[in-house]
């Protein structure tokens, strides 16, 4: 399912590997909560309890239409513009 989405959003001429890549990293996105769930919760503490699938489904889908170049990426913050972390 995700490759045929994929199919329909990137550019005509995308290769299948890269397909499959593009595939494989926005999948990476989802387990990623699953998968270091503990690390998560120790970074999180009390704010984890806002990871729920409906959360994170939203995320990876902004991020990764931002990153694909079909959405524009959230406005910078004053402080990222001026080269502060």
């Amino acid at each position: 399912m995700l490759t045929g989405i994929l199919e329909e959003l990137l550019p005509p001429g995308t290769t299948p590997f890269k397909r499959y890549l593009t595939g494989f990293s926005i999948m990476g996105q989802c387990l990623h909560y699953m998968h270091c769930k503990p690390v998560v919760q120790l970074l999180m503490g009390d704010e984890y309890a806002q990871i729920t699938p409906e959360a994170v489904a939203a995320h990876v889908t902004e991020f990764s239409l931002a990153a694909l170049g079909l959405k524009a990426p959230r406005p910078k913050t004053a402080r990222a513009a001026r080269g502060k972390s």
